[in-house]
């Protein structure tokens, strides 16, 4: 019980110290003007909301914690807005991006930054599913070099956090699913290609930035078929579509990572025509998007 007490205290302080910088921040920038451009307004706004909703969110959200690798991680958890006892419901994991907040505020941030699922207000996603946002150590997931854990930590930590949201909430065990940004959307991809993966219904990445699967050695998935969705921009200026240097360390391009983590699909010419195309379609005709739907399945 005073592990729980020392653990409730520490989030309420993060949260309030993450506040006051967020509110800080925006009241600065409508000081000083900086709100001229319709892209630096919504941000400011975006900072004043979320500077407030820090200091009430361990009293209107909930948050767990748990002891992984002899260190306490954290999650936030939405439930279904229409939830009923007796039924169980798919739960979807959203691992955020880098550089954030950096404390155990980061899962709520990327929940009120995608607005999936809101504290206290229904949205049109929110019914019959969990969300789950687990915080990185630091607001980081393992993979690139500012990672402040190692990648089997970081694995370890979603084992033992699925554990504890089956013994604490209504979940379908066959219908968990993960899905993340950036450097989440990295991790993403880090847990398909490990045997955590076999827990896991399908998994969904946005612009991910792949640090643990560079040398194109290929993805070991621990089962097939295997749903991933890949979503990428074209002209992503942080996470490069054709890969290169990134904020932590080596990306791959996502053509090579696409084929690379599919090797089943190596043999089907059809399917190099398909991704020499998609690869020109981005670098020589400036198409800005792409998606990729893949299954581990030839």
């Amino acid at each position: 019980m005073s592990h729980l007490f020392t653990d409730s205290i520490r989030l309420i302080t993060a949260s309030i110290s993450d506040a006051v910088g967020l509110i800080y921040s925006g009241i600065i920038k409508i000081l000083a003007g900086d709100v001229l451009s319709p892209r630096r307004l919504a941000r400011m706004l975006f900072e004043l909301v979320l500077g407030g909703l820090l200091l009430i969110a361990p009293a209107i959200t909930d948050v767990q914690f748990l002891l992984s690798s002899n260190r306490t991680r954290s999650y936030w958890v939405h439930a279904p807005d229409n939830f009923q006892s007796g039924q169980t419901y798919p739960a979807v994991i959203l691992f955020h991006g880098s550089g954030r907040l950096g404390s155990d505020a980061d899962g709520l941030a990327m929940e009120l930054d995608l607005r999936l699922s809101l504290p206290l207000v229904q949205t049109a996603y929110s019914a019959d599913k969990y969300f789950i946002y687990p915080n990185g150590v630091g607001g980081a997931w393992a993979g690139p070099s500012y990672a402040e854990v190692s990648v089997p930590e970081d694995l370890q930590f979603v084992s033992d956090m699925i554990n504890d949201l089956k013994s604490k909430y209504s979940i379908d065990s066959n219908r968990i699913y993960a899905a993340g940004m950036s450097n989440g959307g990295g991790f993403v991809g880090t847990l398909a290609c490990s045997e955590l993966g076999s827990r896991f219904a399908a998994f969904a990445s946005v612009a991910g930035s792949f640090y643990t699967d560079v040398d194109g050695n290929g993805c070991l998935t621990s089962r097939s078929p295997l749903p991933f969705l890949e979503i990428h921009g074209g002209s992503d200026r942080g996470v490069h579509y054709s890969g290169g240097i990134g904020y932590g360390g080596p990306l791959p391009s996502i053509p090579v990572w696409y084929a690379d983590t599919l090797p089943s699909y190596g043999s089907n010419r059809f399917y190099i025509l398909r991704l020499i195309w998609a690869y020109l379609k981005v670098e020589l005709l400036g198409r800005e998007k792409q998606m990729y739907i893949q299954l581990n399945d030839p």
